[in-house]
């Protein structure tokens, strides 16, 4: 939280792109204001109930109930049913066998048909330009920045991602599109455009 509230900016329009039950969208909706707007993308139906209860009070958080990825149209989602943060695209999804030997159970998944939208599709037909993005997608981070070329390359927002599969594939289209890891070390990585190298220094070393 910290780190988005060091980039976030009042007036901004920030895309969260898995939004899970809303603690994030709300604080992000605090922080840009009645100026600014949060869009969220979350598929899960397991997630959406608490999504929208969470966040019915914000008039500037916008919800997308749909998955953020490299193509538009219906894809397999796999839903994971103990707290519903590690729902995924990806059914090998390391956390999905985590969980179950944590459970001793086999019974923590089942698979959904959900709405996928490409970001630039999304940015397309609203005409939004992001300042940031938020990515929290359980593995499929590579995904969503296969649908943002346009964004990445025109629109250029701060981005934070947290990185769980595919680290060399999201850091190779990071550096395809000039920006710049502020520190891969991280659980999250802070991904800055290189003229815009001086964000960087908004950013926390803790």
């Amino acid at each position: 939280m910290k780190t988005l509230a060091e980039l976030a900016k009042p007036g901004d329009i920030v895309v969260e792109l898995g939004g899970h039950i809303g603690y994030l969208s709300v604080h992000l909706a605090k922080i840009v204001g009645n100026d600014g707007t949060v869009i969220v993308f979350e598929p899960g139906p397991n997630n959406l109930p608490y999504l929208r209860t969470n966040t019915e009070r914000f008039a500037n958080i916008k919800i997308v109930e749909a998955a953020c990825g490299d193509l538009d149209g219906p894809v397999e989602f796999w839903i994971e049913g103990l707290s519903g943060q590690n729902n995924s695209l990806d059914k090998n999804y390391k956390n999905f066998e985590q969980n179950r030997e944590n459970a001793f159970s086999d019974a923590l998944m089942e698979s959904v048909t959900v709405e996928m939208m490409q970001l630039d599709t999304f940015l397309e037909e609203t005409g939004l330009r992001p300042a940031l993005l938020k990515i929290d997608v359980e593995g499929a981070e590579h995904r969503v920045l296969l649908g943002s070329s346009h964004c990445l390359a025109n629109i250029r927002p701060l981005i934070v991602v947290e990185v769980t599969e595919n680290f060399d594939d999201v850091a190779r289209i990071f550096s395809e599109n000039d920006y710049a890891i502020h520190d891969r070390s991280r659980p999250e990585w802070v991904c800055i455009p290189a003229e815009r190298a001086g964000a960087s220094q908004q950013v926390s070393q803790h």
